[in-house]
C-alpha cells in the first residue's frame, strides 16, 4: 500500500461516491469549498492506494503547523482487514514532514442516538486508540454533533488550552 496525495480528480470522485456515503449528511460541507480550501493551501487531502484503488482517505484543514483530519474514512468493504491501521501509520511518518499537531474529531459514544450508535462511535474510538491516537480531554459541539478530540502523535501532543485554541 502506498501513502500518497490526492489529484483533484481524485477528491471529487471520492467526495461523489464515497465521502457523502461515509458520513452523516449534516457532517459533510459542499465540495466547492473544500476545493477553494484546497487551492487555497488550507487543505490537504491523502489517500492509501493499492494496486490502483484508493482504500482509504483523509482530507485535512492546515492552520500553520497543525492540522485537523476532516475525514478519514476506509473503503467499506475493506473495513477490519488492518487498512485502516495500516493508514494510520503512514500518516504519522508522512505528516511528521509537515505537522506539528494533527487532531482527530470522532463522534462522543455519550451522546450516541441508541445503543447501536453509541456502539459503533466507542469501536471508533477505541479504532483510534489502538492504532496510537491519544484521547485529549477536549470536547466540542458541531451542527449538534458531540465529538471527542483525539491527537496523532506525529510530534508532540499539546496541553488541552492549546488544543482549543487550535480547533
Amino acid at each position: 500500500m502506498k501513502y500518497e496525495p490526492l489529484t483533484v480528480g481524485q477528491i471529487k470522485e471520492i467526495y461523489a461516491e464515497r465521502l457523502v456515503n461515509d458520513f452523516a449528511p449534516e457532517e459533510v460541507k459542499p465540495l466547492s469549498r473544500i476545493l477553494t480550501a484546497l487551492s487555497d493551501g488550507h487543505y490537504v487531502c491523502y489517500g492509501a492506494i493499492e494496486e490502483g484503488e484508493i482504500v482509504a482517505y483523509a482530507f485535512l484543514v492546515i492552520d500553520g503547523r497543525n492540522a485537523m483530519v476532516d475525514y478519514y474514512a476506509v473503503r467499506e468493504d475493506l473495513r477490519g482487514h488492518g487498512k485502516g491501521s495500516c493508514f494510520i501509520r503512514m500518516m504519522t511518518d508522512g505528516l511528521r514532514k509537515q505537522f506539528d499537531c494533527v487532531l482527530f474529531e470522532s463522534e462522543d459514544p455519550d451522546d450516541g442516538k441508541n445503543e447501536g450508535d453509541r456502539i459503533v462511535r466507542d469501536r471508533r474510538i477505541r479504532f483510534y486508540l489502538h492504532n496510537g491516537l491519544v484521547e485529549t480531554g477536549v470536547r466540542t459541539v458541531v451542527w449538534h454533533v458531540h465529538y471527542r478530540i483525539l491527537a496523532l502523535p506525529v510530534h508532540r501532543i499539546p496541553s488541552d488550552s492549546e488544543i482549543r485554541e487550535i480547533y
